[in-house]
This record gives C-alpha cells, sequence and structure tokens, in this order.
C-alpha cells in the first residue's frame, strides 16, 4: 500500500492491525473511522512521527497475468457484430426485393 505522509513524502507500507470502527463527528458531519496501525517498509522515511493522520492508498484486488478489455473496445465488438449482421441480413434481402417474382421462378 502507499502512504503519503504529512511532510509530503511518500513511503510504503503494510497493514500491522486493525482496531474497532468508531463514529466520530467532523463539523456536523457523522463519519465512520477505522483505525489502523501500519508497518512502514522504510519507517526513516517517517522522520520523528510516532502517530499521524495520513491518506492511505492501497488496492481493493490484484490479479498477475490478466488481459483486460476496456468498455470502449467492448462496446465498439458489440456495435461492429450489430453492423455486419444488419449488412448481411439486409444485403440478401434488398436483392431479392428487387428482383421480380417471374424472373426469380424463371431461373
Amino acid at each position: 500500500m502507499t502512504v503519503d505522509l504529512p511532510s509530503g513524502k511518500t513511503t510504503t507500507g503494510t497493514i500491522s492491525g486493525v482496531g474497532a470502527p468508531e463514529q466520530v463527528d467532523q463539523n456536523g458531519t457523522k463519519t465512520v473511522v477505522v483505525p489502523v496501525t501500519i508497518s512502514l517498509d522504510h519507517p526513516s522515511d517517517a522522520g520523528s512521527l510516532q502517530q499521524a493522520s495520513v491518506l492511505v492508498d492501497f488496492p481493493t484486488a490484484s490479479r498477475k497475468n490478466v488481459l483486460t478489455v476496456p468498455p470502449a473496445v467492448f462496446a465498439a465488438g458489440i456495435g461492429a457484430t450489430l453492423l455486419i449482421g444488419a449488412v448481411a441480413g439486409l444485403y440478401p434481402a434488398i436483392r431479392v426485393a428487387i428482383i421480380p417474382p417471374t424472373a426469380s421462378l424463371n431461373a
């Protein structure tokens, strides 16, 4: 996980403990705060800090060797499929529509 320290530095760490959630009133707005203890990978990055409120970015899930498809590409694939299907169905129908019925019976 990534930790943004009050000094402006960014470092990495791992969660070593999670406390009980607490409901806190901040400026008239109630929020839930979960105390978390983080062991920094490089403790010297924190300087003399022993305890501080920090911003933490951590992945909710990660996978290795996964192919991702952007939503725009997925939508374009569906659109292309519909267009090809429409052309494949309409082209023969239009050809048949312009041939007189007697000509197609004679063939």
